[in-house]
């Protein structure tokens, strides 16, 4: 597998180097007692992190589905495995680096999406160890404020869609990693600057190749840079600036110079360039959605306690931060709040992944406020830290209460209630599928179930998984053309989500246009095999979402049989 990968896509040295770099950047600055942080050994830090965002995040592991951008980040990655560079089997607008990281994780640990789960907790445990790092760089004067940020960074990455492997999960600690080491560059003098200050862009390089937005991260700890950094105007110190600058700009650039080459050698420059800056382009540029207020603040909403916590630190940070050194950090800290601010505006589509960016920021934001309260009220060392101790349980418990009230009914359903995954509408078409599909069946799933293809063993009949890529008007395709290939394959199960069965839709015409052609083929060539209904929660909401499926399948096939160990309806007739 791995030969087939190295022979066909003849992948250049740039995610090795990264990689060392990150691992260079997380294990280095933990090394010497020098580096613990307010008291805290690095490692014992590190460690706590990792434990706690694996106990945090502990509901997700639960479910094989849990958005449709990681069935798809899977897909991808497993024809890469195979030897596809990403975009020539299946196709996205993503960089390559969120299909080199899964793929990696799938190439060491397996395919199982538990494995793949784990790495993101222990990704975002370390997220929040570089968080602590940050803090102390930027407020030296209060350093327990950084791993304050990072408990409040674990305890909110579940909600606005960080159950998943979402990209933004993937690279904040890249990012992270790369702005330590570039305030770090205030210890180096001459040609010591060079290493670091490579390392760091290097490190936003590979960021930038995870997601396109990671450039308003960028400017924000350029911007934070020069507020920590630039102490007078002087001709050497301004030097230092450029020098710093330069070095940092060409580690970030050669990452995506790596891509660009990677796709020049193997003669598919032009998918490359379709999918990472046409579609890109388009879908910020003409093509954009109107501004979402609802969404914008949907998204805010769910970081409640973060969002009021920024908001004061913005609001009385000048009269809290009384000395000048004070007043710097202040400025470093509104300068990251406005550069992921500008983030949101920019991308005016508020799917609420888009809000994982914001977190750090806001951790960071809040914790300051808190560690200045706490300073103003000055109870005592032990008495400050029991109770910044307890806030951060409360906090936790508040904003991960739901989830974990949904795990024990989950556990709860599927154990005693004896049916078998309940929650997980992926995992339960499966199970329905399975046993009754031949080796050359295919599976087309129109819908959010992506999962449904690894968990069967089958690929996609189609480039385009991504059911909505075949209306979107930046996806490089004509989606009824496409969509009529796909049914003249005459897949033996089709897989939809009931909102967007005939009777279900919102008007909507560039999709009403594509899925009847899907609602025209089932009415000729399929009967219905069976539905997953939503999971209703004893608390009155749902549990894997607020959608149910519908299965068909073509005549001839042995129809489902009833079983209560599963929460599949199959149809009242067998044709």
């Amino acid at each position: 597998m791995l030969e087939g990968l190295k022979r066909n896509t003849r992948i250049d040295l740039w995610p090795a180097t990264a990689s060392w770099a990150w691992l260079w950047s997380v294990f280095g600055i933990g090394r010497t007692p020098v580096n613990g942080v307010s008291g805290w050994p690095a490692y014992s830090l590190l460690a706590l992190y990792v434990a706690a965002a694996l106990i945090v995040r502990a509901p997700g592991y639960l479910f094989s589905e849990l958005n449709w951008d990681e069935g798809l980040y899977r897909l991808i990655a497993g024809s890469l495995l195979h030897g596809h560079a990403p975009y020539v089997e299946f196709w996205d607008r993503k960089p390559v680096g969120i299909f080199l990281a899964v793929a990696g994780i799938q190439a060491i640990f397996g395919n199982d999406i538990l494995v793949l789960r784990i790495a993101t907790s222990v990704g975002v445990g370390i997220s929040a160890f570089l968080l602590s790092l940050l803090g102390r760089r930027m407020f030296p004067g209060t350093p327990l404020t950084g791993v304050l940020a990072g408990f409040f960074y674990i305890s909110y990455s579940m909600l606005n869609g960080g159950d998943g492997t979402n990209t933004e999960l993937i690279f904040t600690p890249l990012y992270l990693a790369g702005a330590v080491i570039l305030l770090r560059t205030a210890a180096s003098e001459g040609h010591k600057v060079f290493v670091p200050a490579f390392a760091a862009g290097l490190l936003a390089g590979a960021a930038l190749q995870v997601k396109y937005v990671v450039i308003f991260d960028i400017l924000a700890f350029a911007a934070i840079y020069l507020i920590m950094q630039l102490r007078s105007f002087a001709r050497t110190e301004c030097q230092r600036v450029i020098l710093v600058a330069l070095v940092t700009g060409i580690g970030i650039a050669l990452p995506t110079i790596a891509v660009f080459l990677w796709y020049a050698s193997i003669g598919q420059i032009d998918a490359f360039l379709l999918s990472n800056f046409v579609a890109n382009a388009s879908l910020v540029g003409e093509t954009a959605a109107p501004f979402g207020e609802v969404g914008l603040i949907n998204g805010l909403r769910r970081y409640d306690v973060l969002v009021l916590g920024a908001i004061a630190a913005v609001a009385v940070g000048p009269f809290m931060a009384d000395a000048s050194e004070h007043k710097r950090s202040w400025l470093a800290l509104v300068a990251w709040l406005l550069a992921m601010s500008l983030s949101l505006l920019f991308l005016r589509r508020f799917a609420n992944h888009f809000f994982i960016q914001t977190l750090p920021a806001l951790s960071m934001a809040a914790a300051w406020f808190v560690m200045q309260l706490s300073q103003a009220i000055t109870l005592g060392r032990t008495a400050t830290r029991i109770l910044l101790s307890a806030g951060v349980i409360l906090v936790a418990l508040w904003a991960n209460h739901a989830q974990f009230d949904t795990a024990i009914e989950t556990i709860a359903k599927r154990g005693a209630g004896g049916v078998a995954h309940w929650g997980d509408r992926t995992g339960t078409i499966a199970a329905a599928l399975r046993g009754r599909l031949n080796p050359s069946d295919e599976i087309y799933v129109f819908g959010r179930t992506l999962g449904v293809y690894g968990a069967t063993d089958r690929q996609p009949p189609t480039r385009f998984p991504f059911t909505m890529h075949l209306w979107e008007p930046y996806a490089p395709l004509d989606g009824a053309k496409e969509l009529q290939r796909i049914v003249d394959r005459r897949p033996s199960f089709i897989v939809i989500d009931d909102l967007w069965l005939p009777d279900r839709l919102a008007p909507d015409a560039a999709r009403d246009r594509i899925a009847s052609i899907l609602h025209a083929a089932i009415a000729q060539d399929y009967v219905l095999d069976g539905k997953v209904t939503k999971f209703m929660s004893s608390g009155g909401g749902y549990v894997g979402g607020g959608i149910g499926a519908t299965v068909f399948r073509r005549p001839g096939i042995v129809p489902f049989q009833s079983t209560p160990t599963l929460q599949y309806t199959p149809s009242p007739y067998s044709p």
